[in-house]
């Protein structure tokens, strides 16, 4: 019953995450130990689950009363605990990231109404402000350390947590709301309120944290196995890529000047999770760029973004010295200021897991409908900002 509940709220907050809305249950109601390690779960019989629990090096309690708790381990943030040795460790870490994307999720609904106080209030207080803004910074402190702490201790090499890790991360660092309006989701009107929004994070620590941990998303999803980049984990992609994308389109008007409002393109899409679809209808506000070549002095050396996490990564979120990209077709390359074309390798990386070849993409027909219908909207924001577009 245990291992039901969890993979409930698991599937709850990944909703959260996808459709950027409120969960339905709060990660306070989970006041529940971890299921036992995963080979009892899996025994094909009772003779075998027998034989696996009294080989158990760590004998199973009868009692709960000592029993480490889903909640237990989210009280003790930023210091998570480590669960119980018996608990499905695999299960209970992944638990675990998604208690901590309601902590995101609070801190992002928190930090859209403080920024919307200063915005456009007039009757606020400066004292109520600037406690709102110490408010925020420290939870958003807090996090950083927490999600870091989990990178350092619960490294359990799985994939799937691996990549809800970066997403997490980067999802602290930018609203993915605002880059889809910025991307036409709501309209001109939308696209046009939070340009200056993003041009101001595009110039922030905080927006080279979030390439660098988009970047570190796209080189967990090659390492997928065939096939099992699909549902969540694509849309967890995509969300990558509209970060990359956006971040590359704002430092290239902060760059040359250009106006980012200067023509719009129009694009609808259906697409659905769980058989439930939605429309997406797309504005584009962005102008046409062109390719970039590969820098060569010392303040714009290449960043490989989606590498092995490297001095010239840090170096780069510190000081932002370096040109950041990621790596094309045959390692080649590729600068986020050429966003048309950094859209055309993460789609590689969608469709290649489909197809299982990551160098020849082009079998459309093991697709599944959801990726097909993501890799249709990253089409469309690739063409909008290729170079000669209109």
């Amino acid at each position: 019953m245990y291992r039901l509940v969890f993979h409930l709220m698991i599937y709850d907050c990944q909703v959260s995450m996808a459709m950027f809305v409120n969960p339905v249950s709060s990660y306070a109601e989970f006041a529940l130990p971890f299921p036992s390690y995963s080979e009892l779960w899996h025994a094909s019989d009772a003779q075998e689950w027998s034989r696996i629990y009294l080989s158990s090096p760590l004998p199973l309690e009868s009692s709960t009363d000592k029993t480490i708790s889903f909640l237990d381990c989210i009280r003790s943030f930023p210091n998570l605990i480590h669960p119980e040795p018996t608990a499905d460790l695999k299960l209970a870490h992944y638990v675990n990231l998604h208690g901590i994307w309601g902590l995101v999720w609070e801190y992002r609904q928190l930090s859209s109404v403080l920024r919307g106080n200063r915005v456009s209030s007039d009757t606020a207080s400066q004292y109520g402000e600037e406690a709102g803004l110490l408010l925020l910074t420290t939870r958003h402190q807090e996090l950083c350390q927490a999600l870091q702490n989990y990178r350092i201790a619960f490294d359990t090499g799985d994939t799937e947590s691996r990549l809800m890790l970066e997403l997490i991360s980067m999802m602290l660092h930018v609203s993915i709301e605002d880059l889809q309006a910025y991307a036409g989701k709501e309209g001109g009107d939308e696209a046009l309120r939070v340009a200056p929004i993003l041009q101001q994070w595009s110039r922030s620590r905080e927006s080279r944290q979030a390439i660098a941990f988009a970047g570190q998303l796209i080189k967990i999803a090659r390492a997928f196995d065939k096939g099992r980049l699909r549902a969540f984990h694509a849309i967890a992609v995509y969300h990558a890529s509209l970060t990359l994308w956006t971040y590359g389109i704002l430092k290239m008007e902060n760059r040359h000047g250009h106006n980012a409002n200067s023509h719009n393109t129009n694009s609808a899409n259906n697409h659905s999770m769980n058989n439930q679809s939605h429309n997406v209808n797309h504005r584009h506000s962005v102008s046409a760029l062109s390719n970039t070549s590969v820098p060569n002095t010392p303040a714009e050396l290449p960043i490989y973004l989606d590498a092995d996490q490297q001095p010239d990564i840090q170096r780069f979120i510190t000081t932002g010295r370096g040109m950041p990209g990621i790596m094309g077709p045959k390692g080649r390359w590729t600068s986020l200021e050429t966003p048309s074309q950094v859209m055309k390798v993460v789609i590689d990386v969608l469709r290649g897991n489909s197809t299982g070849d990551m160098n020849n993409p082009e079998d459309e027909e093991s697709v599944p409908p959801l990726v097909e219908n993501l890799i249709s909207l990253m089409v469309d924001l690739a063409n909008v900002t290729a170079p000669g577009s209109r």
